[in-house]
């Protein structure tokens, strides 16, 4: 009649908990010492599950045997962990190469027990917790490969180790036997067994200890490189801002002499004079609106541009904006027309607000092919006014849409670099309409145009700071 084992439950949890720790350390060490750690937890939950096995017999250890299981273990996990790095169907190779070690460390390891009983396998069992092993292994590749989150993997990984070893411990049956257990000169019996799986635990506290103390290495050299990177960026945007200051003041002046030749207060000008004044004048209104939007956002990323609100209409500022355009508009054979419809007075920066409709307007005319149409439309929506550019051009493609308004995004190069550009146009536009706390937006399909979109409040605080 077969010995009824009894499992000793402080050692089947003990088990499990090294299974966990091993699956831990795979997940989080690099390829080698994850493969030495998952096949030396392997072995180690292994030993102590069997340990959790009491028979009412002496039980012994052939300690080579114990070696021979171990060794299967470790190589059999580095392997397999190298072939998960490659393509798909090394992983898979690698899964059955891991769950193959698996079933030969486990049964090297029942091997090794030396007791006065006969060890059977009922085979349908053993047939079974190979097709567990082998399901196991490339699971947990897939889980190393692609772990589902931080706690997740490594709890999937123990429990699967957990189920190869339980399904093949299933199969063993003992059988007591008249002939008795054979004398071996090299066994090791329980109480030296456990002095090695002390050691065993050893090392897996070693292991945890260096991999927190490289995960703290790794924090502190994150830290020193983000402040680094705040460092450089705030020296940027100094830059940015004192550049800005310095080319404003030369600007102002070519811009302010060539109006004065212009104006002829100087003296008589000729034809050909006139329109190298009138290109003198067009490029420094270029690089001031180019240095403008670098200042703006300086400021911006300081938190130091501030909005100054007037109550006032809308219709002239939307005025202003779309003649000051309607040249530009004409000059590229565009049609642009405006329909205000707010008769509510707003407490705006309306300088400001020209900005955005100034930048909007402009992008939809550049992006709007000869014969097309720009229009402007600005109407109650509730307790906020909608303000819309919409154009005929030639659309963005959903996957430029979400980029649009970071900040130096400029989406068909070949188009702005014929007008100029810094690509900060639309992302201070964000900036200025969040200020006012409104939302900017934008629907488009390529080919179809676009409807670049912002609103404005009813009523708003009476002064905020943008960004």
């Amino acid at each position: 009649m077969p010995l009824a084992p009894t499992y000793d439950l402080f050692r089947v949890v003990l088990s499990l908990a090294i299974g966990l720790v091993a699956s831990f350390l795979a997940f989080r060490l690099q390829r080698r010492p994850a493969g030495l750690a998952l096949g030396l937890g392997a072995w180690g939950m292994h030993v102590v599950g069997v340990r959790a096995l009491e028979l009412p017999v002496a039980v012994h250890y052939q300690p080579l045997l114990l070696g021979l299981a171990l060794v299967v273990a470790v190589i059999g996990a580095s392997t397999a962990l190298a072939l998960a790095a490659r393509r798909l169907p090394y992983l898979v190779l690698g899964g059955c190469v891991l769950g193959v070690s698996l079933t030969a460390m486990h049964h090297a390891g029942i091997a090794a027990l030396r007791v006065p009983a006969m060890i059977s396998y009922h085979p349908a069992t053993v047939v079974l917790g190979f097709v567990v092993a082998l399901a196991a292994g490339i699971g947990m590749l897939w889980l190393l490969v692609h772990p589902p989150g931080r706690w997740g993997g490594p709890a999937a990984l123990g429990l699967a180790l957990a189920g190869v070893h339980y399904t093949t411990l299933a199969a063993v049956t003992f059988t007591p036997s008249d002939v008795g257990m054979a004398p071996l000169q090299a066994t090791l019996d329980v109480a030296e067994l456990d002095g090695a799986l002390v050691g065993v635990s050893t090392l897996f506290v070693l292991a945890i200890a260096m991999l927190g103390a490289q995960q703290a290495r790794n924090r502190r050299s994150l830290a020193e490189a983000n402040a680094r990177l705040l460092e450089a960026d705030r020296y940027k945007d100094e830059f940015l801002s004192v550049i800005s200051h310095e080319l404003r003041t030369p600007l102002n002046f070519i811009l302010g002499f060539a109006s004065i030749l212009d104006d002829e207060l100087a003296g008589t000008l000729n034809e050909e004079q006139h329109r190298q004044v009138g290109k003198i004048m067009a490029g420094s209104d270029r690089m001031l609106a180019l240095v403008n939007d670098l200042l703006d956002f300086a400021k911006i990323q300081a938190g130091k541009l501030a909005l100054t609100r007037e109550v006032q209409l809308l219709a002239p500022l939307f005025e202003d904006a779309i003649g000051t355009l309607a040249p530009l508009a004409a000059r590229k054979g565009v049609r642009l027309t405006a329909h205000v419809d707010v008769d509510v007075p707003l407490e705006v920066d309306g300088p400001r607000v020209i900005q955005v409709l100034t930048n909007l307007v402009t992008n939809a005319i550049k992006f709007t092919p000869a014969g097309g149409n720009v229009t402007v439309r600005a109407a109650m929506d509730g307790d906020r006014v909608l303000t819309q550019v919409i154009d005929t051009g030639v659309g963005i493609p959903p996957d430029q849409v979400v980029k649009l308004f970071a900040r130096f995004q400029q989406l068909d190069m070949s188009a702005t670099r014929q007008s100029g550009g810094t690509g900060l146009g639309l992302s201070i536009a964000k900036a200025l309409v969040e200020g006012h706390r409104g939302e900017i937006g934008v629907l488009s399909e390529p080919g179809a145009g676009s409807t670049f979109w912002f609103t404005l409040p009813a009523t708003v605080p009476a002064r905020v700071e943008a960004g």
